[in-house]
């Protein structure tokens, strides 16, 4: 049986379930929730010509289905699912291990590492972006460390509550900026010298309100104020739209998700460690963890990169190779050895192309929903990969998210900020839905919002 066939026998299992995927909805009440979704149960979903009209190239054998443009998961390219379709293969078997050995070395390329000059290991796990907190805290800290997070929303506070777990009670410290706003670099500073910190954590696009934070900037101050303070940097939302050198910036840890901008289903938690970082937690004299514990799987992925089988535990082989083949999207290539770099950055060519085209779609979706009177949460440190929007005073979230996706088939994300969480929603543009149609998923979201938010009856709903 072909992939093909295989792809279409998977697709014609997901068509046959009778219950609707909702928009999420995370910080409503239980009342409001169960009013939804039962709503939406009591609804036969049916497909206009919305969908069906943004559908590109890139998603031409897929079935016709609801857009997803939240903050991750994303669309996902033909040959993205058409490699979560392959036969089943040996986790130790040789085309497997040239599998995860591409994708470990397109890693580096992604993060801007040579391992020759500076070292480092990339490790990919089967987990979510959130695995990668328990790595970063399980196998550095002690408890008497201390720990600085800088906060620009809901994401980089559960970093920082993670972190806790690791430390004693106190030892963590959190600056968290205005709503919509960084912390300002004065501030960092200024408590850096208060203290001496083992770590400071960094959420480089927090989803919960679109702020982008200057992550070389930070880690400049860092080194030049607390040069023994490691640097861990949340990448799930930036890594593959926004740029990260993890050599030339000095960063120690970045992790990151496949579902978002790497735009592979979601399942695996991505991972580069500095030498430094590898260094000090293999010295660590304590209890070492288990299934997180990089002591185990180091010489894992080591032997992975070098084209040796090795076991530890099994890994998602079926990701690893969708992930294999959105990288090769991305750097334009089937190969790592085949990669174009910058000499400056160390980042693939066709890497910096796709910065710039996520940069310039998002500019062009804030300029057309501009006039709808909702501005974006964040007025200048905003992020390529998603927008979060205040919506005009009185509009019922809900019921406009519920319509989008019933009656456009775009379904788009709620607030989940605590401060703010029914004032605004939250829109994806990240991965193929940019890269793949000239941003026509994009515009599709665009003239949704302006007819449902505007009742401009000249916007056709097809």
């Amino acid at each position: 049986m072909s992939p093909n066939q295989r792809l279409s026998l998977l697709q014609g299992h997901l068509q046959r379930t009778t219950e609707p995927r909702a928009p999420e909805f995370p910080c409503l009440s239980p009342a409001e929730r169960n009013s939804y979704f039962e709503s939406k149960a009591a609804e036969s979903v049916t497909m206009n010509n919305l969908s069906a009209a943004v559908t590109p190239a890139i998603k031409a054998n897929q079935p016709p289905h609801k857009l997803v443009m939240i903050p991750g998961p994303v669309e996902f390219s033909d040959k993205v699912l058409e490699a979560m379709a392959q036969p089943p293969q040996a986790h130790t078997g040789p085309e497997f291990v040239a599998v995860f050995s591409e994708v470990l070395k397109k890693l580096r390329l992604l993060f801007g590492n040579s391992q020759e000059t500076h070292g480092g290991q990339p490790v990919v796990l089967s987990g979510s972006g959130t695995l990668g907190w328990d790595v970063l805290g399980a196998n550095l800290l002690r408890p008497e460390d201390k720990v600085l997070c800088i906060s620009t929303g809901f994401f980089s506070n559960s970093f920082a509550e993670c972190m806790s777990n690791y430390v004693d009670d106190g030892n963590v410290t959190t600056l968290e900026a205005a709503v919509g706003a960084s912390v300002p670099l004065g501030e960092v500073k200024k408590e850096l010298e208060s203290s001496n910190y083992k770590l400071i954590t960094l959420t480089h696009t927090d989803t919960s309100t679109g702020v982008l934070t200057n992550i070389e900037q930070v880690a400049q101050l860092v080194r030049q104020v607390s040069p023994e303070t490691l640097i861990a940097v949340d990448a799930v939302c930036s890594a593959g739209v926004e740029e990260i050198q993890v050599d030339n910036w000095g960063l120690d840890f970045v992790l990151t998700a496949s579902q978002k901008a790497m735009s592979t289903p979601a399942g695996l938690s991505i991972m580069f460690l500095s030498q430094r970082y590898i260094d000090q937690s293999l010295s660590q004299k304590k209890k070492k963890p288990f299934y997180v514990s990089i002591h185990k799987w180091l010489p894992i992925m080591k032997n992975y990169e070098n084209g040796i089988a090795s076991y530890f535990a099994t890994p998602s082989s079926q990701l690893v190779g969708a992930l294999n083949t959105s990288l090769s999207e991305i750097f334009g290539v089937e190969s790592a050895s085949d990669v174009k770099t910058d000499p400056e950055s160390k980042l693939p060519l066709e890497l910096l192309k796709r910065f710039e085209i996520h940069q310039q779609v998002a500019k062009e979706f804030r300029q057309q929903v501009a006039h709808l009177g909702s501005v974006c949460l964040s007025k200048s440190d905003m992020c390529n990969g998603m927008t979060a929007l205040y919506v005009p005073k009185g509009t019922q979230i809900p019921s406009l998210l519920g319509k989008l996706s019933k009656e456009y088939n775009v379904n788009l994300a709620g607030g989940i900020h605590p401060q703010i969480a029914g004032r605004y929603i939250r829109i994806g543009h990240m991965g193929v839905s940019v890269t793949g149609n000239n941003g026509a998923d994009v515009k599709a979201v665009a003239t949704a919002l302006q007819k449902e938010l505007t009742g401009d009856e000249s916007v056709a709903k097809s």
